[in-house]
């Protein structure tokens, strides 16, 4: 998820962008570079007459080949250059992460608790504190660390699109379903192929992507399919962060990210497509 993107970036000289910038880039690149290389070995693979290009086996050790490459090029790239891994965040600042910290937490196990007792109590109050938090920021912006945004906005992202990803025990949501037969169909052909002939089948997102998961991980496709989407769009948030950030205060960014995540679209964004 992040490291495919880290190396790209290295290669192309990339590395001195900021942490943040650094972070949404190597993911977007990463998801891009699993989807597309991905592609081009499935279909160099049955070019060949290989059946099961999107087992375990085969796939891991084509990864394993890129990498090695991707690393290798990146060293003799950045030979004369040094890295160094900066703390991004004090012993002072983490004092205002003791709250926030726990939004994800709350997120899971207030869901969890509603599916088995039809109680939102937790839940509700998890987004009682959300807003009480962001408020707080808003009245104490002078003495708040303002590096702990970006961590803010990927704690609260990810609780929001948890809530509704976990709601049931089974996929929920109005496309889901189609969406999760073609991720069925892919995985248990282990090959990618437009098998329903439909606009959702080109949609490597919805089944060339969770397939690779799923070859790596060997969790419970559904679980995997049903948080998997919703945890990398819970970075979108960062990225209206770092695009305000080029046009108003850094405080007015981390509300213009606040408020793209209080949009129904963002919290709903489980249930609808991923396309």
């Amino acid at each position: 998820t992040i490291l495919p993107g880290l190396l790209v970036l290295q290669i192309l000289k990339l590395s001195r962008i900021g942490p943040v910038e650094r972070f949404i880039l190597s993911i977007g690149v990463s998801i891009s570079f699993l989807m597309f290389f991905g592609l081009l070995y499935n279909n160099l693979s049955l070019g060949f007459g290989y059946k099961s290009p999107l087992s375990t086996i085969p796939l891991l050790l084509m990864f394993n080949v890129i990498m090695i490459v991707f690393i290798l090029v990146s060293y003799f790239v950045n030979k004369d250059s040094s890295f160094s891994m900066p703390i991004f965040i004090s012993t002072s600042e983490k004092a205002f992460l003791i709250l926030p910290i726990l939004f994800p937490a709350l997120s899971i196990f207030g869901t969890y608790y509603m599916n088995i007792t039809d109680n939102n109590t937790i839940l509700v109050l998890l987004l009682v504190m959300i807003s009480v938090y962001v408020a707080f920021i808003c009245f104490h912006n002078s003495e708040f660390p303002k590096r702990l945004y970006p961590v803010i906005i990927l704690l609260i992202g990810i609780s929001l699109t948890q809530m509704l990803a976990l709601r049931s025990n089974h996929i929920i949501g109005a496309d889901r379903h189609s969406e999760y037969y073609l991720f069925q169909t892919t995985l248990n052909n282990l090959y990618w192929s437009n098998f329903e002939h439909s606009t959702l089948d080109t949609c490597l997102s919805i089944s060339l992507l969770p397939t690779i998961y799923q070859s790596f991980l060997n969790v419970s496709p559904e679980l995997l399919f049903k948080t998997l989407i919703p945890l990398l769009f819970s970075i979108s948030p960062l990225a209206i962060y770092i695009l305000s950030k080029k046009y108003v205060d850094e405080l007015y960014a981390f509300l213009a990210s606040f408020l793209f995540m209080s949009q129904l679209m963002f919290v709903s964004s489980p249930g609808g497509r991923t396309n």
